[in-house]
């Protein structure tokens, strides 16, 4: 069974694997809370350019953690083609609402700014993908953004799931892609706890006192 001990040592080994392959031209966007820790560590060692994005998973209303789909900062919203036809329209706008509201709140707790990526290559790391919706509007998001090349670099991902994404990224790079019947993120990590708020923002001055931050003109 393929195990991590935790997130930063998820961002250790994605850097061993792939980080050789970028130049100091591309920058690293993590997926706030989890995704932000592993792009982090990456970071840390490739010593590329760190930002992070507030991605927000929508959860179905009886099971928070089944993805309905993905909102994305600017409010775009990508369901779940699983659940086409499902959900009424006040319902679906109900569910899109409270998201945004979530992502306004990380976004001005965190004093989250997203650069201009024209023409630039953009690593979106996360600390696992399930659905792969978040991904997907992360993905749609950075491509407004400007961004040029967007590679997905996760941990764990599903068989389904990476077939699904590696037709929409330059490329899904991956340290296990899992073909069980039944996936969860969670599965492949010893100390998978839920990161703080506290924690973010200790993360973030840190990646800025160690020069690892994106600055914004």
């Amino acid at each position: 069974m393929f195990y991590l001990e935790d997130r930063y040592e998820a961002g250790r080994k994605l850097y061993e694997r792939f980080g050789k392959n970028f130049g100091d031209d591309f920058l690293v966007c993590g997926i706030l809370r989890g995704g932000l820790l592993v792009a982090y560590k990456f970071c840390s060692l490739s010593r590329l350019k760190l930002f992070a994005l507030a991605t927000k998973k929508v959860g179905h209303p009886k099971n928070e953690e089944l993805a309905v789909g993905a909102l994305s900062p600017d409010g775009s919203f990508y369901l779940n083609e699983r659940f086409k036809g499902a959900f009424d329209r006040e319902t679906l706008k109900s569910l899109t609402e409270r998201a945004l509201r979530e992502i306004k709140e990380r976004e001005k707790i965190f004093k989250l700014e997203y650069p201009n990526l024209e023409g630039r290559g953009v690593l979106l790391i996360d600390d696992g993908c399930a659905t792969g919706y978040t991904a997907i509007a992360s993905l749609k998001f950075l491509k407004k953004k400007g961004a040029k090349d967007v590679f997905l670099l996760t941990p764990v991902i599903p068989e389904d799931t990476f077939k699904r994404l590696k037709g929409l990224f330059e490329e899904v790079l991956t340290l296990f892609i899992s073909r069980e019947e039944y996936f969860a993120v969670g599965m492949y990590y010893k100390n998978f706890k839920q990161v703080s708020d506290q924690e973010v923002k200790e993360l973030i001055d840190r990646a800025k006192r160690e020069g690892l931050w994106f600055k914004i003109n």
